[in-house]
């Protein structure tokens, strides 16, 4: 090397670059130092973890009682809340089904067909003056007893009739029937009005005939319980007629629906916004042991962290150089041999030293190799003595020698005036950087090359 500035050493515009990778496998190589931190750092917090949490047995135990009565409450409201949501969708699905199935609810008001007949109940005078016999309130009675009967006919068609017949015959089921049906009491008369809604008037008039006929069959069961009476048909009727009331009827069962759907809404908004309890760590041995236990390892997985990172912080602000590859990207130096990188025995080691420098002493008849480093003498002598050994078989005589502390030490920087090549060997974990370049300015203004860099 004949120029100053061969291997750019002026530090003013380089920023020094050291991969992660290479941290962290510097750091490593202290995993004693590391282990111990982490062992210390675990005793410590896992301690510190039994101990505080064991102070708090008490207020643990009451808080967690708390916790108890709160989640009895909380659950047995959500039990309350959703079986009144069951209850309440239960509704909305049979009152839907209803509107859907209903006949009388799906009739049209404004063209609603009725059928109707007026029907006179008049109990004979031998059963009334029979029954009455000897009473103060004989008149009175008479009243009550005929009305007694015409309620009883009522309530007879309305609640108590087989009507599965005429139900098979107009395509309906008994509950679709009864609900057309209607009965009216004239006030203080023995006078009923049998009404029956349907959309075709055919069918009303079917189910009224039906009811009619039912009535005169049935007749005798009266008697026996009522005494002798007659039932006459005044008036039989069909007509279209207009039904406020089925407008009402129709408008109630929509909001039904309706308000129905809001208090579903209300309740599954009660089980949203209610607050489920916050759980609690229950006190006992095996957690305080258990949260023993993951503190320790937290604590020493955080102590082989910081003494880690403490080793490598201190690494880069003392400047031990942490990877042959800093030089090789600094330098632009070929690297010859690198114990860190390139592992194997320590004579594969020594073997390919010497072959790289077999190769270069042919193709620049070189023979006489000088190893320069920041390291003192008894870090290169046994790599000296080792490459003596190696080349000891070599066909081409190569010699070497080694310059400790090349910048620093006058019988060292003499020896670079007699040197063929010059060897740059250098430990990482030891060497350091600023020192490096030191040397490698050295051997810039002694004229010489560096051939390769060894890393120990």
């Amino acid at each position: 090397m004949n120029k100053f500035d061969r291997y750019e050493y002026n530090e003013r515009n380089y920023v020094r670059e050291v991969s992660l990778k290479a941290l962290v496998r510097y750091g490593l190589q202290s995993w004693k130092t590391i282990l111990c931190c982490g062992l210390i750092f675990a005793v410590l917090l896992g301690g510190f973890s039994v101990y505080r949490n064991h102070g708090r047995k008490e207020e643990m135990e009451e808080a967690y009682a708390n916790y108890q009565i709160n989640l009895d409450a909380y659950n047995a409201s959500i039990k309350e809340l959703r079986s009144e949501i069951k209850t309440i969708q239960d509704q909305i699905t049979n009152e839907s089904d209803y509107l859907e199935t209903s006949v009388y609810n799906n009739i049209n008001p404004y063209h609603e067909q009725m059928a109707s007949a007026e029907l006179a109940i008049t109990m004979t005078d031998k059963e009334l003056s029979e029954d009455s016999a000897g009473g103060d309130n004989a008149d009175a009675y008479k009243v009550t007893r005929a009305n007694s009967l015409v309620r009883s006919y009522g309530v007879y068609i309305l609640d108590i009739m087989d009507l599965d017949t005429v139900a098979a015959q107009t395509g309906m089921d008994r509950r679709a029937v009864r609900e057309l049906i209607g009965v009216n009491y004239a006030e203080n008369t023995n006078l009923i009005l049998l009404t029956v809604r349907h959309e075709k008037a055919e069918v009303a008039e079917q189910i009224r005939d039906y009811i009619l006929a039912t009535i005169k069959d049935k007749k005798d069961i009266f008697t026996g319980e009522y005494g002798e009476h007659t039932v006459t048909i005044l008036d039989k009727t069909t007509h279209e007629n207009l039904d406020k009331t089925l407008i009402t009827y129709q408008a109630e069962r929509i909001n039904n629906i309706s308000t129905m759907t809001k208090s579903l809404t209300a309740v599954q908004q009660s089980i949203t916004e209610m607050q489920k309890p916050v759980p609690v760590t229950k006190y006992s041995k095996k957690w305080l042991l258990k949260t023993g236990i993951i503190m320790s390892i937290l604590g020493f997985a955080g102590g082989c962290f910081l003494a880690l990172l403490f080793l490598i912080v201190r690494m880069l602000t003392t400047g031990i150089l942490v990877a042959g590859s800093e030089i090789s990207r600094r330098f632009k130096i070929k690297c010859l041999a690198d114990r860190t990188e390139d592992g194997g025995s320590e004579q594969e080691f020594l073997d390919r030293i010497l072959a790289k420098t077999e190769i270069y002493g042919a193709r620049e008849s070189a023979s006489k190799f000088l190893i320069v480093s920041s390291l003192g003498k008894k870090e290169l002598f046994s790599l000296q003595k080792g490459l003596e050994k190696q080349a000891a078989g070599v066909k081409e005589k190569l010699s070497f020698d080694i310059a400790p502390m090349t910048d620093t030490s006058a019988e060292s920087m003499r020896k670079l005036a007699s040197a063929d090549a010059v060897i740059l060997a250098e430990a990482v974990g030891t060497s350091k950087y600023q020192k490096i370049v030191s040397v490698i300015e050295t051997v810039g203004e002694a004229g010489r090359e560096i051939i390769g860099t060894v890393i120990l």
